[in-house]
């Protein structure tokens, strides 16, 4: 909640793919501080490591909400899908992979997963910026200045507009 206005201006200024680079940097910092409480034994810096990757989620989340928004009509179904199914794959995954991790290594090999994951995610999502000839495999529509185009549209705008469209329902306020 407290992080959607920022989201949104990061995107509007940068563009979504910003928020994906910061969602790959807390997770990195997730499994990095979740190593520490492992071998420190410490419960709170493990709390630590659940509020970053929270952070990361919410980051991941809406820079896949605005990119999907920012799609062309004619494949955006095909877009969300194929998102929504890695997304689906993934949760049905991860889980017996991180058993298998944690069976094997103890937690600690699960958040190193974690933060080799997190550095292939940061190189995904940093190589459009760094070497921008490869942006000819990436849709026109994830790049740019986040949402803004030729109507001016927002995502802060749209945020604000759903809170008071839904002032009575938080869950889709985002309150």
């Amino acid at each position: 909640v407290l992080l959607a206005l920022p989201q949104n201006i990061i995107a509007d200024k940068v563009g979504p793919h910003a928020l994906g680079i910061a969602a790959a940097l807390c997770l990195i910092g997730a499994g990095v501080v979740g190593v520490a409480a492992d071998v420190l034994s410490c419960f709170p810096l493990l709390l630590l490591a659940r509020i970053f990757n929270g952070c990361g989620q919410s980051l991941w989340q809406m820079s896949r909400v605005l990119i999907l928004a920012r799609a062309p009509s004619k494949i955006r179904a095909t877009a969300m899908a194929t998102v929504g199914g890695m997304q689906r794959l993934g949760s049905l995954i991860c889980p017996m992979l991180g058993s298998a991790l944690a069976l094997h290594f103890t937690i600690y090999g699960v958040f190193v997963a974690q933060i080799l994951l997190g550095f292939m995610v940061l190189l995904l999502a940093v190589l459009p910026v760094l070497l921008p000839e490869t942006t000819k495999l990436v849709p026109r529509f994830v790049l740019g200045s986040g949402v803004k185009s030729a109507d001016k549209q927002t995502s802060v705008r749209g945020t604000l507009r759903c809170a008071v469209r839904n002032w009575r329902d938080f869950a889709t306020a985002e309150l």
